[in-house]
């Protein structure tokens, strides 16, 4: 009378423990053809029998589902996530990416200051160039951030015109919520109490306050390979991660990578050992670069959804301020609709198509490892089946 889900929450039937209550007791005791109606007696007592069994299962499914990381809550999960060697992230700064404009190929120094329109300010987390996406950093913990909430330069630069902000970013936040906490757990494979293998680096990682992305890659080969675009040297890993500090990153690599193997990406990292200061650990990681996409939602022929299209918008920026897309990862039309609530899509919507350039429209992106896509408000469109 169990249902275990493909995430393995427990459920129960109703309807079967009922058929099974009839078959295997009630037919057997009191004969065949019997009147199951709802207002005969045995009808009253088969519903009666089943209701008590449904409460009794349903209580054991949930106590079962209070140890499972998909669907426990709270104290619950933070326990389990605590045996699985993951803690509960809390402080966790905003992120967004924004782009200067000014003088072509002036160089704009990392940790330059902005502001949004609550009057918060951003800095720039490594330097860029005019015209180049780069990810900017605050420590105000629950406000939402839209598109264009970042506009304001603080810093001053001679050649630095503006800054804009077209996508949405990732809100920051005191504690971790549930689901950010299961969803990480099992994209690392539970591997937080190992050390050495690639899954126990990466939950390290995750563990880090402000890392809101990961992506990896092991090369156990004696030979160099090519892997989304990267090329990984004999024996080596690959990390690329978004947000999250150098030193503290540096440090979860120091205390789960076994010697023996090395590390490939632009970035160099430093940790020094407090136990020994004369030892400084130095890894290279890969942080990532922005690419915007566009997305067009096809509606019933016949239905023109263009009045809803500020609803649709804001879904999709919602969704990223909550959830930004995987890192270095392939992504489908099918991704884009489910981050839309069902009654918006109910509305009408028949298809979805993602594009990189907003001409040639396709069903799946896939990108390098270094990538985390993003959706600029003005490159969401709606169209009319057969227009």
């Amino acid at each position: 009378m169990f249902e275990v889900s493909e995430k393995s929450i427990i459920m129960v039937d109703t309807q079967d423990w009922k058929d099974e209550l009839l078959s295997d007791v009630y037919i057997p005791a009191f004969g065949g053809n019997l009147d199951t109606d709802t207002t005969s007696p045995i009808g009253v007592l088969l519903n009666a029998d089943a209701a008590m069994g449904t409460r009794i299962q349903a209580a054991l499914g949930e106590l079962a589902n209070c140890y499972n990381p998909f669907s426990a809550q709270g104290t619950l999960l933070t326990k389990i996530g605590n045996a699985y060697g993951y803690i509960r992230r809390t402080d966790s700064p905003a992120h967004a990416s924004v782009v200067f404009s000014g003088s072509s190929g002036l160089i704009v120094p990392a940790g330059f200051v902005l502001q949004d329109n609550d009057g918060n300010e951003w800095t720039t987390d490594v330097d860029t160039t005019i015209g180049t996406y780069v990810p900017a950093t605050c420590s105000v913990k629950g406000t939402k951030i839209p598109p264009n909430f970042i506009n304001t330069l603080v810093s001053t630069l001679v050649g630095v015109d503006s800054v804009s902000q077209p996508s949405a970013g990732v809100n920051g936040y005191e504690e971790e919520s549930d689901e950010e906490m299961s969803a990480r757990m099992v994209a690392t494979g539970y591997s937080g109490r190992g050390r050495g293998t690639l899954g126990a680096i990466a939950a390290a990682i995750s563990n880090v306050s402000g890392v809101y992305g990961i992506s990896y890659y092991e090369n156990d080969t004696s030979d160099p390979i090519t892997w989304r675009g990267k090329t990984l040297a004999r024996n080596s890993i690959y990390l690329c991660v978004a947000g999250g500090d150098n030193t503290e990153i540096c440090e979860a690599i120091a205390k789960t990578k076994t010697n023996g193997c090395s590390t490939n990406g632009s970035v160099d990292i430093n940790f020094v050992d407090p136990e020994n200061t004369n030892y400084i650990y130095t890894y290279k990681i890969d942080r990532p670069q922005f690419q915007n996409i566009y997305v067009q939602l096809v509606s019933k022929n016949g239905v023109d959804l263009t009045d809803s299209l500020p609803l649709f918008k804001d879904a999709l920026n919602n969704s990223q301020q909550v959830n930004a897309f995987p890192l270095g990862s392939e992504i489908s039309s099918v991704d884009i609709i489910n981050r839309i609530p069902k009654d918006l899509t109910d509305l009408g919507v028949v298809a979805c198509n993602i594009s990189t350039d907003g001409l040639t429209w396709v069903k799946t992106i896939s990108t390098n490892a270094d990538i985390l896509l993003q959706i600029p408000e003005e490159n969401i469109t709606i169209v009319e089946d057969g227009s």
